[in-house]
């Protein structure tokens, strides 16, 4: 979502949890839907569109059901730098309405993925987190995707 009178990107904070993703804006709205999702299509037919249940994302060219799904495991040393990870946080973007703009990111790493053992940066650990959430998302619907220009680690 970008201010609709300049056109700014909007901050979004980002808790991309193995259980829940949870997103924060400034004004005020959250969003938490658990992370689930699997690799390949849904094999799940919506009759009311207004109740879909399911939602699919393409990544790296592999596509990603999200939603009511059997999830595949998401505690995984890589899951913070995953495709699993981008499609699940773009779905809770999409959640919140956030259907076409650039926004400005925060998001965490767990801290033993953050620091090592005597406090120093895990800097490479670090820099994969943004590089990979900013690796584009195309969300198979008529929603366009939220695209993320900037993006900032935190433990």
């Amino acid at each position: 979502m970008t201010n609709s009178q300049n056109n700014t990107p909007i901050a979004v904070g980002i808790d991309d949890g193995y259980a829940f993703t949870k997103i924060a804006l400034p004004d005020g709205r959250l969003c938490a839907i658990p992370s689930r999702a699997c690799i390949g299509q849904s094999s799940v037919t919506w009759i009311n569109q207004a109740v879909q249940r399911v939602f699919e994302y393409e990544t790296g060219d592999t596509t990603y059901s999200v939603g009511m799904v059997d999830g595949a495991p998401t505690r995984f040393e890589g899951y913070p730098v995953s495709g699993l990870n981008r499609v699940i946080v773009q779905h809770a973007l999409q959640d919140l309405g956030l259907s076409g703009p650039t926004i400005h990111a925060v998001s965490g790493l767990p801290v033993n993925s953050f620091y090592r053992n005597h406090g120093e940066l895990r800097r490479e650990a670090i820099q994969k987190k943004p590089d990979s959430l900013k690796q584009s998302v195309h969300v198979r619907s008529d929603a366009l995707p939220v695209g993320i220009s900037f993006h900032e680690v935190i433990p």
